[in-house]
């Protein structure tokens, strides 16, 4: 029965992987590798959608996603992040679902941005890369008044 739910997961995570791998080509760039995903990104981190919705914007429509931080790698993302995903390379957030996000400034606009091919995905699908990112950096405590 362990080795069954063992392949079942094996084959769920290759799944995908897969797709991620079959979405970043779709849209015409190469997925980045996790070091390369970190050193282009403004902020790395764990977190899980709270909500997200579309909107019209100066390019077209963009849906924004406003996330609740639980662990992150790089930068101080703060306890919320809201930021913006568009076009072929947008990456599908769903409500209450755990993500790894990699995200840079928007040039221009200043928001943070991320894309299927910056190794954004749904947590369960990011083991290996969060093994090769290791232990998150722990937060300051908050001040109190």
């Amino acid at each position: 029965m362990m080795m069954k739910k063992m392949l079942s997961r094996m084959f769920l995570a290759a799944c995908c992987l897969a797709a991620c791998a079959e979405a970043a080509h779709a849209c015409g760039c190469e997925p980045l590798t996790t070091k390369e995903s970190k050193k282009q990104a403004e902020v790395v981190f764990t977190g899980t959608v709270i909500d997200s919705y579309k909107e019209r914007g100066a390019d077209g429509e963009e849906w924004r996603v406003r996330l609740s931080v639980e662990d992150f790698w790089k930068g101080d993302p703060g306890d919320e992040v809201v930021l913006y995903t568009s076009g072929e390379c947008m990456v599908t957030f769903e409500p209450g679902k755990k993500y790894l996000v990699f995200a840079a400034r928007q040039a221009g606009r200043g928001r943070l941005v991320t894309e299927v091919c910056r190794s954004t995905a749904p947590l369960d699908t990011r083991s290996e890369e969060l093994t090769k990112l290791g232990k998150p950096k722990q937060r300051r405590p908050k001040e109190t008044e």
